[in-house]
């Protein structure tokens, strides 16, 4: 089963919390990463606290690893602001990787990590691919990409088929997920955004 991930943009946005917990309660996500670095504890703190507990485990937080001692949350994500969990840490880890290299190094020991970017993205203009398609076939082949990877980085409906050509367990969502939600904040059309891209894995 191909897997949808969403990630919150880096940005504030409109009714954000709202969004959040809709995207939960109604989008069937494998599960969703809190990645807010400009937001204070006690911010990321209001906004788990906003989103019934039956929901909790399906959200990773990239920041704030100490609100594990407050909730019972799905897990935490490594990156280059935190490559590290805490000592007495004993729950899910995930992590963005930058190469095959990385994955190689990273994925025995995490539940599923990130390669990126795999497309050119959506959310960052000058975020470009980094992989082209005879080196994404390759890894597949040599099973380096696998349903441990998922992919980020441009994930669009369209590209979707393409991914699981290759072997990725899953995919994570930003901009194709959440730009036309930022520009308009209706959150039916962010889960309309989700549902289709949802399609387009079956």
């Amino acid at each position: 089963m191909f897997k949808l991930v969403a990630i919150t943009p880096q940005e504030t946005i409109p009714n954000e919390t709202l969004a959040i917990r809709t995207l939960l309660e109604e989008g069937d996500l494998y599960c969703l990463h809190l990645r807010k670095p400009n937001w204070s504890l006690e911010q990321t703190y209001a906004c788990i606290a906003a989103i019934p507990e039956s929901f909790h485990s399906k959200i990773r937080l990239h920041d704030h690893y100490t609100l594990t001692k407050y909730f019972q949350l799905g897990g935490l994500h490594l990156n280059a602001r935190h490559p590290n969990y805490p000592e007495n840490y004993k729950g899910s880890i995930s992590c963005s990787c930058h190469s095959l290299e990385e994955v190689i190094n990273m994925q025995a020991s995490k539940e599923y990590v990130f390669l990126s970017p795999i497309f050119d993205s959506v959310s960052k203009k000058n975020y470009q691919s980094q992989f082209s398609k005879t080196i994404l076939q390759k890894a597949s082949e040599n099973k380096i990409i696998n349903s441990k990877v998922f992919a980020l980085g441009g994930v669009k409906m369209e590209n979707i088929p393409l991914l699981k050509s290759y072997g990725f367990g899953g995919a994570a969502l930003i901009g194709s997920l959440w730009e036309s939600y930022i520009e308009t904040g209706d959150i039916r059309l962010l889960l309309s955004n989700l549902r289709q891209l949802q399609r387009s894995c079956l």
